[in-house]
């Protein structure tokens, strides 16, 4: 078995869906809307979805690309595993073991950078030297001095090696466009069907990443034992035809150039105690925040197509897809503060407990102790 970094380079413009969605002529909920926005990372599901098309794909023993279909089901299946993720189960990828979080890089010239998007309370200053007691949902919660006025718009930025600040709208580009709806089998418009799409793309410089470990394959040609042979392929990410090219680099002994969170804190003197920075988004349980002490968090709602090799074909447009149930994660930055470190520690133990999401790349955390 192999590391490997992956890096994601956009073709074009991009759309990463979330549960907001656009409808017509069905019953309204909170999360139907006229104006559509991309999230501006992929969901894990969706790399480890890729990564799995790109193994099955490429096998010409288990899958016919003029046809798009699962021709050897047991070939597939060892490939790929036998079902999508489920969140509920211990899954198997076959080849694919596990997988790190999504990450940005910037180049300097020859060299690609990694990126990390900065700690919830970034420039905060969070201090417990003075704190103020209040009643929250019946419970006494001590509440920190800190730099922020709610009313006072911070344009989220991310950091780099050496503590360098890049701000959001220095990688990121909106690409709006206007669209109708129209039915799947008749291509007519339906009523009301006027909505708004927000798209991104990457400024020039920029490209998403991840590390994956995989176990080398039976050969996919002559030079290559492994899925460097894929290489510079195009893949889809994302909905609405979003093409990036995959560069697939096998890691062999290198240092590990992921940004010590550390290194954000070492200037602010006032913060005292232990935090945990969440690298991922994560699943975390309400019993399982008890021990925190502070937390600068925001949620992001998740759920995933539900499907398995039984399925030949790669997909099915008639027919609605079946999904999980939905659940709310705590977004990659979000941040907590415990006391001592026993709660800190029985924190993380908890989540790394959640193993589905974990080997895929979600409850990903770095500690911090102050």
């Amino acid at each position: 078995m192999s590391k490997y970094l992956i890096t994601l380079t956009p073709t074009n413009r991009f759309f990463f869906g979330g549960d907001m969605k656009f409808t017509v002529n069905e019953k309204a909920t909170e999360f139907t809307s006229y104006i559509i926005q991309s999230n501006k990372f992929p969901q894990q599901t969706s790399l480890l979805g890729m990564l799995r098309f790109l193994l099955l794909s490429n096998d010409t023993t288990a899958f016919d690309k003029s046809k798009q279909e699962i021709t050897d089901k047991t070939k597939a299946t060892e490939l790929i595993g036998g079902n999508s993720f489920n969140p509920k189960t211990n899954n198997k990828f076959g080849k694919i073991k596990n997988m790190s979080p999504c990450f940005l890089q910037k180049q300097c010239g020859s060299h690609w950078q990694n990126i990390q998007t900065a700690p919830a309370d970034y420039g905060m200053n969070v201090r417990f030297n003075d704190t103020v007691t209040a009643s929250i949902n019946g419970q006494q919660v001590e509440i920190p001095q800190m730099n922020y006025n709610p009313k006072e718009y911070r344009e989220p930025v991310y950091l780099c090696a050496g503590n360098c600040e890049i701000k959001e709208s220095e990688i990121f580009q909106k690409d709006i466009r206007n669209g109708i709806n129209r039915d799947i089998k008749t291509g007519q418009v339906k009523e009301n069907a006027l909505f708004k799409q927000v798209f991104y793309r990457l400024n020039e410089g920029y490209r998403f990443a991840f590390e994956a470990d995989v176990e080398d394959l039976s050969e996919p040609t002559e030079e290559h034992k492994d899925i460097t042979a894929y290489n510079e392929q195009l893949v889809q990410v994302g909905a609405d035809g979003s093409m990036f090219i995959i560069g697939i680099e096998k890691e062999e002994n290198k240092q590990n150039e992921n940004i010590e969170v550390q290194e954000i804190y070492e200037e602010q003197e006032n913060v005292n105690g232990i935090i945990v920075v969440l690298l991922s988004p994560s699943l975390i349980k309400a019993e399982d925040l008890k021990s925190v002490r502070f937390a600068v968090t925001q949620t992001i709602p998740f759920k995933c197509i539900q499907t398995d090799v039984e399925k030949t074909t790669s997909y099915n447009r008639e027919k609605e897809e079946r999904h999980s149930n939905k659940y709310n994660l705590y977004d990659t930055g979000s941040v907590f503060y415990f006391k001592t470190n026993e709660e800190c520690i029985s924190f993380v133990k908890k989540l790394k407990q959640q193993e589905a999401f974990y080997n895929i790349g979600y409850n990903h955390y770095q500690i911090i102790n102050k």
